[in-house]
C-alpha cells in the first residue's frame, strides 16, 4: 500500500477534531488503526423516527484526500428513501466532491435528509409507494427498523 500524504493525514486529523467538537457526533479511528480509516457514531436527528438513535458510519477516505471523496457507508440497517445497503446518494459523494468538502458539511446533508427525504432521489419504487400513498406507514416502517438495527441513545 503506498503511504498517504502527509498533508492528507494532517486535514483528517483536524476532520476528526472538528468532528469531535460537534453534537451528536463521535469519529474515531477503526480498530484496524488505519490513519484513512474511520467510524463515525451520529445520532439521529430530533423530531425524526430516528431521535434517541445512532448510527454507525464507516467511512474510508481516500489516499489523495481531500481530493477525492472519502467512502461512506451506513452499517446500520435503515429504512429511509434515499438509503439503500447503507449507500448516501449524494452527488458531493461522487462527481461534485470538491477538496474544500469536510465530514462535517456531508453529516449535515445527512442530518437534513434524515429529517426531509427527497423524492427526486429515491432508490427504490416499493419504498416510494408507501411514502407517497401512506405516509404512517412509511413512518412505522422507519420506526421498527430504526429500533431493531439503530443503538439506543440514553440521555
Amino acid at each position: 500500500m503506498i503511504a498517504p500524504q502527509r498533508r492528507g493525514i494532517e486535514r483528517i486529523a483536524l476532520e476528526v477534531q472538528f468532528a469531535n467538537t460537534q453534537e451528536g457526533m463521535i469519529m474515531v479511528q477503526d480498530e484496524d488503526k488505519s490513519p484513512l480509516h474511520y467510524q463515525l457514531f451520529l445520532n439521529g436527528p430530533e423530531n425524526t423516527t430516528y431521535q434517541g438513535h445512532q448510527f454507525q458510519l464507516d467511512i474510508l477516505f481516500s489516499k489523495d484526500h481531500p481530493f477525492r471523496p472519502p467512502k461512506i457507508i451506513i452499517q446500520n440497517n435503515i429504512y429511509h428513501l434515499n438509503i439503500i445497503d447503507g449507500q448516501l446518494p449524494f452527488a458531493l459523494l461522487k462527481d461534485q466532491w470538491h477538496p474544500r468538502t469536510r465530514i462535517i458539511d456531508i453529516m449535515d446533508l445527512l442530518k437534513n435528509l434524515l429529517i426531509n427525504p427527497d423524492e427526486q432521489l429515491h432508490k427504490d419504487d416499493k419504498q416510494f409507494d408507501i411514502f407517497i400513498n401512506d405516509r404512517e406507514q412509511y413512518i412505522q416502517y422507519a420506526r421498527e427498523y430504526t429500533e431493531k438495527y439503530a443503538t439506543r441513545v440514553y440521555k
